[in-house]
């Protein structure tokens, strides 16, 4: 080995060994990114359901296709930023840096497994027990019942008391859910009793978890090495309850050389 090398290699543990010890964590969810865009919605419909529609028409109006994740970031932050106040802008900011709504998407993917026709990879409905890729496969009049709604669904029209739920499965931002969200206002518009459910899919290829910031860990290694200290040479106080520690250890003193005296007599 040559004295260049040995000598870095040395240098290197000397500050290794001299660096604070430390250990830094991350935590990882158990499920793969969720779209940034379907979050916005959701830290949205948190503050109002309106907001939350506000934007699916925006989003309509505009579909992303296949543009970037940061074009994708840009567009929903500018759309949402025109809907809030000045003052929630740096909570919507933080809620989607935190990944706050993460569990909330998918939860909405977990549960479109269980209906997912393989031939509708972009939307697809459920009305009962039917499922298929456009509605206008769908026999109204065929209905058995709710699959289940739920607290976090998003229902158009909004507070419709309708026994009869529509739902609908997308990708937000694609052409697809576009037009299935549009025929399903109009379906609901024409017909009684009739309302529809939203929820997002996700068709990302990253492989990666989710990483919700805040819930880092960092865990310092104290140092556990413990001295003796010799407590004879420090001064007691004189008097305690009563009692003067000065004069009881000068008797005590007093009374054991008297002690060693009778002894050796």
């Amino acid at each position: 080995m040559r004295p260049g090398i040995l000598l870095e290699l040395i240098l290197g543990i000397i500050v290794a060994g001299s660096s604070e010890k430390s250990v830094k964590t991350r935590i990882y969810t158990k499920w793969t990114q969720t779209p940034i865009l379907a979050e916005i919605s959701e830290f949205l419909a948190k503050k109002d359901e309106n907001l939350f529609w506000e934007l699916m028409d925006s989003v309509n109006a505009n579909p992303m296709g296949n543009s970037s994740e940061v074009s994708t970031y840009n567009f929903g932050i500018s759309t949402a930023s025109s809907l809030l106040d000045p003052s929630e802008y740096p909570l919507l900011r933080f809620s989607l840096a935190s990944r706050i709504f993460s569990p909330r998407i998918e939860v909405h993917r977990q549960i479109s497994r269980k209906f997912h026709p393989i031939s509708c990879p972009k939307s697809f409905f459920v009305y009962g027990n039917q499922t298929g890729c456009h509605l206008s496969e769908l026999h109204f009049e065929e209905y058995s019942g709710n699959t289940g709604i739920f607290e976090f669904d998003h229902i158009f029209p909004i507070k419709s008391k309708a026994n009869r739920t529509l739902i609908i499965y997308g990708v937000l931002g694609t052409l697809e859910l576009k037009n299935m969200v549009l025929e399903a206002k109009n379906l609901v518009e024409a017909r009684e009793n009739l309302n529809f459910a939203l929820r997002f899919l996700s068709l990302s290829s990253r492989t990666t978890k989710v990483s919700p910031s805040g819930y880092g860990v960092e865990l310092a290694l104290k140092n556990t090495e413990y001295k003796s200290v010799d407590h004879s040479t420090q001064d007691l106080p004189e008097n305690s309850h009563g009692l003067n520690f000065r004069i009881l250890k000068t008797d005590t003193q007093t009374d054991k050389m008297s002690w060693n005296l009778c002894e050796r007599i």
